[in-house]
Formats: structure tokens, sequence, C-alpha cells
């Protein structure tokens, strides 16, 4: 359409070239002294336009419209070209643009990665630094809350029994996880493997999970040696931003699992630390403190004490006539006999009490911020009660036993642990010797020394020991 525009416009400006050719002409024949019949042929105009028209015609107007109408084609291969690149340049952009979204998506997961990693790295330093369970649970809320901050979760350890998992901590909701439930409630404990489940799935959801809280629930079993040792249950895992849920990537499994294996690590190595510990501190036989635990601790208590200006019962107990009792019933009787005490004796104190099975067949107690009178009161009932204890061994009812006992007390009667268990330990022996089956009381006191000095004859060595 463009070259026959432009046919249109180069025909009209023929004619008005061969117009004005004609008047020009006419203007000029006058003087060019032509024949007559000539001229007037020449001023013609249908002739005039017969003879330059085609002249015109072939020598400009043709070439002009093949010229137009190969720069049309040229315009539309042009144009064309130029759609074409448009499309590649939009296709290209479109590539970048996806390209570019892809690379922040994997920067994004990058960063996420990182933080985890490094969140990973300060948990793991700071379960090596904890020295109990309740500290690394303080810290797996702390650390595992900042680990998964869009989910809420709860960490559960399999007791000693191995009957039931208790919920050790949680974060996020709480009210999503039980307080417990049996191994068997939990497909990953009874599989060994994580189970995941929705409320959108077919997949087999676990009994310790309540409807409403099954969106996405991810439960981990946390093991080590073979041995389970716990579970990490999550919630809201997979859910994407338009509400629908997605199961855990391999990626993000392998991640979860590098959790649990920092978590089993973390509880294995506490077990075992509190397993040497109570190696250390107790008494393999009864479960009561040792002696050195006992000096320890009884230290620390007189210095508070000290500070808070109260008083320390002291008690040294000795089983009357052990060794007597050995010879008739044999070695294993009389180690059933000294459990059965140390359980009587950790029953009939308080929480705050000590209990120490000092060697042998003496056990000591400490009685925190008691006064003298009470603290005598309270060992004599104890006394009583062992004097009725009938211990089973292989059936047999063993004999009636009795127990002594010395007792002093924090201030008056020793400053620190060594002259209190000395001081005991003195009065435990008067009280063997005055019959057995009875309590002593130490007590220092000038007064009652040069009372006892006066009314003993000269040369006698007065007694500290005064009996109750």
């Amino acid at each position: 359409m463009t070259a026959y525009r432009e046919a249109s416009r180069l025909f009209l400006l023929l004619l008005s070239f061969v117009f004005f050719g004609e008047v020009a002409i006419m203007l000029v024949l006058p003087y060019l002294g032509l024949p007559n019949r000539f001229a007037e042929a020449l001023a013609d105009p249908m002739i005039l336009t017969l003879i330059l028209f085609p002249a015109l015609y072939f020598l400009v107007f043709k070439r002009l419209v093949v010229k137009n109408v190969a720069l049309e084609q040229a315009e539309q291969q042009l144009l064309a070209a130029q759609s074409e690149l448009e499309d590649k340049v939009a296709a290209r952009t479109r590539e970048i643009t996806e390209a570019k979204q892809t690379l922040e998506n994997s920067l994004a997961m990058l960063r996420d990665r990182q933080r985890e990693v490094v969140i990973l790295g300060d948990m793991s330093k700071m379960f090596q630094a904890s020295r109990s369970f309740e500290e690394i649970s303080h810290v797996a809320e702390h650390q595992l809350g900042r680990l998964f901050p869009d989910t809420s979760g709860a960490l559960y350890v399999m007791r000693a029994s191995r009957n039931l998992l208790e919920r050790m901590m949680t974060w996020g909701d709480p009210d999503g996880f039980a307080a417990s439930f049996a191994p068997d409630e939990c497909w990953a404990v009874r599989c060994g493997r994580p189970h995941f489940f929705s409320d959108n799935d077919n997949a087999l959801a676990c009994e310790h999970v309540s409807k409403g809280n099954d969106r996405g629930h991810l439960c981990l079993p946390i093991t080590a040696h073979g041995e389970t040792l716990g579970a990490l249950c999550l919630q809201k895992i997979g859910v994407t931003e338009t509400g629908a849920i997605e199961p855990p990537s391999a990626d993000r499994l392998e991640f979860y699992a590098t959790v649990t294996e920092n978590l089993a690590l973390t509880i294995a190595n506490q077990r075992l630390h509190e397993t040497l510990r109570h190696q250390a501190l107790r008494d393999p036989l009864t479960g009561l403190f040792n002696r050195r635990y006992l000096l320890e601790i009884l230290s620390r208590e007189i210095e508070r004490a000290r500070s808070l200006v109260q008083k320390i019962g002291v008690v040294m107990i000795d089983i009357d006539h052990f060794k007597r009792f050995n010879d008739q019933f044999g070695h294993n009787a009389g180690d059933t006999l000294l459990a059965a005490l140390g359980d009587l004796l950790y029953k009939r104190v308080r929480p705050t009490d000590i209990v120490a099975r000092y060697g042998g067949e003496e056990f000591v107690i400490v009685l925190i911020d008691t006064e003298d009178d009470l603290a005598v009161s309270r060992v004599d009932i104890v006394r009583e009660e062992v004097a009725t204890l009938a211990v089973q061994h292989k059936g047999a009812t063993l004999g009636r036993i009795t127990i002594s006992a010395g007792i002093a007390v924090f201030p008056t009667d020793g400053e620190n642990a060594e002259t209190l268990i000395e001081a005991a330990d003195r009065v435990l022996y008067e009280a063997k010797r005055s019959g057995r089956n009875r309590v002593e009381w130490y007590r220092r006191k000038k007064a009652e020394t040069v009372l006892t000095n006066d009314v003993q004859p000269q040369g006698e060595v007065p007694s500290e020991v005064v009996g109750i």
C-alpha cells in the first residue's frame, strides 16, 4: 500500500510537471521562430502529454515504483526481523528474570542454611557446656526455637524404665504435644526413622498427636548406638504460602537427622555423665551419698548455716552387733540389711536433709536448720522404727536389729565438718559402751566440765560425754 501511495504522489507530480511544462512551452514558442503548425502541435497538451508521459514513465516513474516496492519489502522484512528480535529479547528477559529469581531464592536458602549451621554450632557448644538435663532443656528450648522459628516442637526423652517418653521441653505452641506417650504410640520410634503425616493425606498419624494438631507433623527418633533415647516432634512442617502441605525434601530430612544426632549425642553424654557422677557420689549398695561427697556437701552447708546463723545436726549411726549378724546370716544378708536401713533412713528425713553411708555399717544424717532437742527427738524416733524393721532375705525374715547414734550440733559442738563428725563419732561409741540401742548428744560446756571436776576425786580426768 505504501508503494501505491508513493506512485500516486509521483503521478500527480508528473501531471503537475507536464502542466507547467506546457505552460512554459507555450510561453517560449513565440520566440523560437518555429513553423506555426509545428508550434501548434507542441502547444497542444494532448500531444505534449503523449510525448512526455512515456518518457517520464519509463525514465522516472517506473524506476521509482520498483524502488518503492523494494523499499516496502525491505521495510516489511525489517519489521519482521524487529518483531522477531523483540520476541527474542522478551524471551531472554523472562529467562534472565527467572534466573535472577532463582538465584535470589538460592541465595536466600543459602543464607537460611548458613544461619541454621551457625545456630546448630552454637547449640552444640552450649550442649557440651551443660551440666544437667535442666540446662540441656533450657538450651534446647532457646536454640531449637531459633532453628525452627515458623514451627512448634517438643523434645521427648525416654525413661530409664523404657516404657514412656516424657516431654522435656517445648517451643511455639505447647498445647499440641502430649505430656508423655508410650513408645508404641509413635511410628517414628517404632520404625526407627522419620515419620511425616498431615491432615490432607492418607499417611498413618501417630497416636500421641491429637486431631487438629496434625497439619504437617513430623516425628524424628533420637537414637544412639541402636538405642532409642527420645523423639523430636515438629508441627507446621512443609506448609506453603497457599496453605498446602508438602512433605519435607531429602535435604531437609538430612538436616533434621543432623539435629537429632546432635541431641542424641548430648542426651547420651549427659546420661553417661550422670551415671559416672552417681557412681562417684553414691554408695553402690544403698544408693545414698558416699563418704567423700558427704564431707564436701557438709562443708558447704556449714558455711551456708554460718552466714544464715542456723544450726546443723550431724548424726552418726552404727548397727549394733553387725559382725555377729553377718556371721549368723552371711554377708549377702548383711548387704540386704544395709540396703533396707539406708532406704528407711532416706525416707524418714526431710528433702533438705542429707543421708550418707559413711563406711561399713555406719551411716551419717545431716539435719539442716534444726534445734538441739528436736534433732535428738527425731533421731530417737528413727531408732525406735529401726527396732521394728523386718528385713526379708531369700524368703525368710532376718533377726531383730537395733542402732546406736551420736549427735553433734554446729556451731556449739564443732566448727567444721571434721570436728562435727569426730564429736558425733565419740558420743556414738559412748552410746555403745552405755548399752547400745540409744541416742547420745555431744555437748561441750565449760560450766558442766567445771561442775564435773568439782564432784570428782582429785586426779580423775573429767568426761566430755554427757548421755541423754
